[in-house]
């Protein structure tokens, strides 16, 4: 779990040229929804919920477009590593996750 964890939180800064403040809430928010979302990954491949809306979806791609890129690439690995495919539920929440810890370094670096 923590190797994969620490994968995603390096295609992250990578992949968004960020530095993270590991002592700020949105940072450890983060961590934390990896650290379930490598359980729910690994332990239920199959989803058991309902899919959102595909609109909620949309407007979020739509007003993170880096983040939702983002999202894409930490996809494309999980599938290439793992070979499993994120729903949109999970992507919207690292979309939100990751946008969060992008404003945080906008805000940092000012």
């Amino acid at each position: 779990m923590t190797h994969f964890i620490q994968s995603i939180t390096n295609i992250v800064k990578y992949y968004l040229n960020i530095e993270y403040d590991i002592g700020s809430l949105n940072y450890r928010r983060f961590v934390t929804h990896l650290r379930y979302f490598s359980i729910r990954l690994f332990s239920q491949p199959e989803n058991d919920h309902e899919p959102l809306e595909n609109e909620l979806l949309d407007i979020i791609k739509d007003k993170y477009h880096q983040p939702y890129m983002c999202c894409l690439k930490i996809s494309k690995f999980i599938k290439d590593k793992y070979n499993c495919t994120l729903d949109d539920n999970e992507i919207l929440y690292l979309i939100i996750h990751i946008a969060k810890i992008a404003e945080d370094n906008k805000k940092m670096n000012k």
